[in-house]
């Protein structure tokens, strides 16, 4: 399993720079559009997981590196297992980065914006966590596709199950739920909202796993 971790960071480490470089300038260009340090924040965490997933897919396709890497003394499990670990990992590691410049930005700006929104420590970090959690889960929908089938099917199929929710979401939204009963559940969630991060947290990691266990069945009976 180390050693899967390892070549997986060491796939990493060949876009980090050029990956560092886009979230920075989106963090800044956010922050200062929406004049919200925990806006940016949100957006940046958001982008984590699904840009590390199809990247490290994307890399798989060349050169035959993923056949490559499956001739290698590594469990199949352990190929699998790695890769769940280095996007949740990678996905840590920036939910830190985005939280301390978001601090440190959110101190900084209101001198020089005068409509700059101050969010709070707390506000922050629990925006950048929540939006990456929110993210995780549909990054564990959309790992066993590319698994299974690969970048190029796996992202047509996700495309279409993804636009069937899509479609399905706003006809619920639209026809079924009314002005009223939105409003309450927006006044219900601002209540509880403390409770529903810690069960968002724990839903999105539970399905995470659950992915990586399905994932690791597909990968095993798969013929490279």
């Amino acid at each position: 399993m180390k050693a899967a971790f390892l070549s997986e960071l060491a796939i990493v480490r060949t876009f980090v720079l050029s990956f560092i470089g886009i979230l920075a300038f989106v963090f800044v260009f956010i922050c200062w559009a929406m004049e919200s340090a925990a806006g940016a924040a949100v957006v940046v965490c958001a982008m984590t997981p699904m840009l590390i997933m199809f990247s490290l897919m994307g890399y798989d396709d060349q050169n035959g590196w993923l056949r490559y890497r499956a001739a290698l003394p590594f469990a199949r499990r352990d190929i699998i297992t790695s890769r769940y670990a280095t996007i949740l990992a990678c996905a840590a590691a920036v939910i830190v980065c985005a939280s301390v410049l978001g601090i440190a930005l959110n101190g900084a700006l209101p001198r020089f914006l005068e409509g700059f929104e101050a969010a709070g420590p707390i506000e922050i970090i629990s925006s950048s966590v929540a939006a990456t959690m929110v993210v995780l889960i549909i990054a564990a929908i959309a790992e066993p596709f590319l698994v299974k089938f690969g970048n190029t099917k796996g992202i047509s199929y996700l495309m279409c199950v993804f636009i069937l929710a899509g479609c399905i979401g706003v006809a619920i939204l639209t026809n079924f739920l009314a002005p009223d009963v939105m409003q309450s559940i927006l006044a219900w969630i601002d209540t509880y909202s403390l409770a529903l991060f810690a069960a968002l947290t724990v839903a999105a990691l539970a399905i995470y796993a659950a992915s990586c266990f399905i994932s690791i069945q597909i990968f095993q009976a798969k013929d490279l």
